[in-house]
């Protein structure tokens, strides 16, 4: 089930204009241009039909703030981590939002040579990470 309190993908940039606005059972939704989702239905009666795009970034979302997370501890660690490891192996200092990036990429090979439905999900999953690494580091660096 979607929680449609929250907009877990707010990265401040509008939506595209083929998500707006969507009829679901004679029900009306429009996203806002800060990216939160407006609706006004029965709850009874609404089924809630998202594009297929819409959905995969979701579900990576889900996974980055809960499933993952839970996993694997915050991405600032786990990736710092990697990065550390990475920095011996390459020789350079490695940062870890270049270890995000570059697990883009890994999920981008993958998919090239063998389209899988996570490909795509992870890959928008590593994306996520970036921000969510800047700003725990902010948090930290503020305490």
């Amino acid at each position: 089930m979607v929680d449609l309190s929250t907009n877990p993908l707010d990265n401040g940039y509008p939506m595209h204009e083929h998500d707006k606005p969507r009829w679901v059972q004679g029900t009306l939704f429009d996203v806002a241009d800060d990216g939160t989702i407006e609706y006004d239905w029965d709850e009874d009666d609404v089924t809630l039909a998202l594009s297929p795009e819409l959905s995969t970034a979701l579900e990576a979302a889900r996974l980055v703030s809960g499933d993952r997370n839970d996993d694997y501890g915050h991405p600032l660690d786990d990736f710092t981590k990697q990065a550390t490891m990475w920095s011996v192996i390459f020789g350079v200092p490695v940062t870890p939002e270049q270890v995000a990036l570059a697990m883009v990429c890994v999920k981008i090979a993958r998919e090239l040579n063998s389209p899988k439905t996570d490909n795509p999900i992870d890959g928008i999953g590593y994306w996520l990470t970036i921000p969510m690494i800047k700003e725990e580091r902010r948090r930290r660096t503020a305490q």
